[in-house]
């Protein structure tokens, strides 16, 4: 609630997950009834929404220049003209005003928990706006009003954190809670006292201002770290070292000098100065924020709400995960090695610059053509695709709105999902896929508006916008996607479906507003769909030839993939157990090592003092908790098995899963949601004992 949330979510690194092993062994021993069973019945209409959505997206100059001035954003007219977002966050606050009064007036009563919804959706709406605004508008005059207007918003919204009067109306409601409350009004009830306590409501006055300054300053401090140039030049760095990059980079995967492959990865992440204090005084005001509200640390603070629930469970994740890893790892750094020998015989140790260089190279010898691969997976093949999972599997159908008002740019599109049973709209998805200058280009979702269904007759639509930086389509050719990116996208999309099924009575409680370690269980299961061949043969065509994507082709493609998984692993578990370190107790004083001792407990390569964290943005929105998609990943493969190994088109298991696993949003507890379609008795403990380690590399 107050305690403010961002509802984006950026993708991991390294995307691309392989099916797990059982998944494997389950479609191997199917494969006979699967090659004869191959095409899914799909209601004409159906057929033909997904051939439309491919010439969409496939064929450029669809749709004339978006009028700007015709309406506001997203067809809003309130939110037209100039400095519209600054009036709009006027009247946002003077409604919050009124709120906050007759919340008062109702203390202890239980109409004290609805107008707490309203007062957080009234500031959500806004602030969720401003930051997308801020982060993909292409007027730099509107990406500043957006900035202004959240630090505005976000400065009240920390001073009703810390009003005393708010915090006392809503525990005396809780006490009062038993005799009347649902489930729903319990842990909005529970997660919006958890937000006081850790904003410090039971601190003197003169501890409570310090506590907004940090606060503010926090979010600053995250802004300028997200803004901040990825590479940078030092002031050190010398014409001949620039000259270097410059030859190198260009061509990283085929160079053969391994000085100077290492020097570019070395200057291609070393970032300006600036970026470096600007995160460590980041974390020194997350240290001082938990210290002042008496938590150990930063990371036992973000971790409270979470299916994790504390340090030692991520760390025990952590270190079964690492365990599982390395056996893997080692064998495919071996592979790596005796290669690297046969091609550099002096060569002492293995570096992280010389693993791009050669596990291209032993790629290579698969003879996977990635570029006739792109040839099936056009970007209006893949839209094609998730609008038949969309249609038969879950039952909605995805309309394009073209009189849409409101949008930025002409490669921008709005649908609306109408439920194919009723013919009720369920909610809008903004697709804005294409690169372009002075936006956001990393795959990302954004909650606009979140879906509420108070009672039969005060609801909410959602409004979502799904974002990433895709080339622009040809008129020669479409866009062609490399795997990693079709991927991707299926990972976004389900964080957006998450945001659209969800019902719930409380918008704190809708969709995407819920643990980080849960929030990433849809979108990366939706990622399954599209590492499944009786999937991927229904869309995946080649653009020129419409020949579907040979199954031969495709097993080839895993095998791929699949090669040197377990290295790739260790990187992403380095990274996350930086993000413990830097957020547990005792103070930073090197960022450079803490990586230096992650990489060495958890990774077979060393890390030849490369600075990752210059990139690693996810430090911001995902402080304490990056850790979550490795630990959704396992989560999902489990649901994977319950709903969809057996059959990835049926409808049943689309129903189920909508029902609940995405329908509940965070009105129940995400372990008995999990526990609900896999009949087990999963806890974050025997997540750890049951984790799935990928299919690694034979040698």
């Amino acid at each position: 609630f107050f305690f403010f949330f961002f509802s984006v979510f950026l993708a991991a690194p390294a995307m691309w997950r392989c099916l797990s092993r059982r998944a494997s062994q389950l479609y191997a021993g199917q494969r006979s009834a699967v090659c004869g069973v191959r095409q899914v019945s799909f209601q004409a209409d159906a057929a033909a929404r997904a051939q439309a959505m491919k010439r969409l997206f496939d064929t450029p100059t669809q749709q004339s220049e978006q009028p700007a001035a015709r309406s506001g954003f997203f067809g809003l007219e309130q939110l037209k003209g100039h400095a519209c977002l600054q009036d709009a966050a006027k009247v946002s606050r003077a409604k919050c005003d009124r709120l906050v009064q007759e919340t008062l007036q109702k203390r202890g009563q239980p109409e004290v928990i609805v107008l707490f919804d309203r007062l957080s959706d009234e500031l959500c709406r806004i602030i969720d706006l401003s930051e997308f605004l801020r982060q993909n508008h292409p007027n730099s005059q509107v990406r500043n009003d957006a900035e202004q207007t959240s630090a505005t918003l976000m400065a009240y919204m920390t001073e009703l954190n810390l009003h005393y009067g708010l915090y006392q109306a809503l525990a005396d409601t809780a006490k009062t809670l038993p005799a009347w409350a649902d489930l729903e009004d319990h842990r909005t009830t529970d997660s919006l006292l958890l937000d006081f306590r850790h904003s410090g409501i039971d601190l003197p006055h003169s501890a409570q201002q310090m506590v907004m300054e940090v606060q503010a300053r926090m979010y600053q401090l995250s802004v300028e770290f997200e803004n901040i140039s990825d590479v940078g030049r030092p002031e050190n760095l010398s014409d001949t070292e620039s000259q270097v990059v410059a030859t190198f980079l260009g061509s990283f995967l085929t160079c053969n000098d391994p000085d100077g492959r290492a020097k570019a990865l070395y200057i291609s992440n070393l970032g300006p100065k600036t970026r470096e204090n600007t995160l460590l005084e980041l974390l020194k005001c997350r240290s001082l924020l938990a210290s002042m509200v008496k938590q150990p640390s930063y990371l036992h603070m973000v971790l409270a709400s979470t299916m994790a629930r504390t340090p030692d469970t991520v760390a025990d994740f952590i270190s079964a995960y690492s365990a599982k890893l390395k056996p893997k790892a080692q064998k495919e750094l071996t592979v790596l090695r005796k290669l690297q020998l046969t091609k550099e015989p002096d060569s002492k140790y293995f570096r992280p610059s010389d693993y791009a260089y050669y596990s291209n190279m032993y790629k290579k010898n698969i003879a996977l053509d990635e570029i006739d691969v792109q040839d099936y997976f056009t970007l209006g093949s893949c839209m094609a695709g998730i609008s038949l999972l969309v249609d038969h599997v879950f039952g909605c159908r995805m309309e394009h709105d073209v009189h849409a008002e409101g949008l930025w740019d002409s490669d921008v599109y709005q649908f609306v999902l109408r439920d194919n049973a009723t013919n009720k709209e369920l909610g809008r998805i903004v697709l804005d896929l294409f690169r372009r200058g002075n936006k956001n280009n990393h795959p990302a979702h954004y909650n606009i508006r979140n879906g509420v269904q108070r009672s039969e007759s005060d609801s909410q639509l959602p409004l979502v916008v799904l974002c990433c930086g895709f080339l622009r389509p040809q008129r020669s050719s479409p866009t062609r996607l490399p795997l990693n990116d079709v991927s991707v996208l299926f990972h976004e999309t389900g964080h957006a479906l998450h945001s659209i099924f969800s019902r719930t009575k409380y918008q704190n409680l809708a969709g995407t507003r819920c643990a980080l370690d849960f929030v990433e269980l849809p979108s990366v299961l939706f990622q399954k769909f599209v590492e499944d061949y009786r999937v991927v043969s229904q869309f995946a065509k080649h653009y020129k030839t419409g020949e579907t994507l040979p199954e031969t082709l495709w097993h080839k493609l895993l095998q791929h993939n699949n090669l040197f998984q377990g290295l790739e692993q260790q990187n992403m578990l380095s990274l996350v157990a930086l993000d413990q370190r830097l957020h547990g107790p005792g103070e930073v004083t090197s960022i450079m090592d803490v990586l230096e001792q992650c990489f060495a407990e958890h990774s077979c390569i060393p890390l030849d003092n490369i600075p990752y964290y210059n990139r690693f943005t996810h430090l911001t929105g995902y402080a304490g908790r990056f850790y979550s998609y490795s630990f959704c990943d396992n989560l999902a493969n489990k649901v994977w098995q319950s709903l969809f190994a057996a059959d990835p088109w049926s409808k049943e298991a689309g129903e189920r899963y909508r029902t609940l696993v995405l329908q509940p949003g965070n009105a129940k507890d995400p372990w008995d949601i999990v526990r609900s379609v896999t009949n087990s008795t999963l806890c974050a403990a025997s997540i750890v004992d049951e984790m799935d380690v990928p299919e690694l590399l034979h040698v």
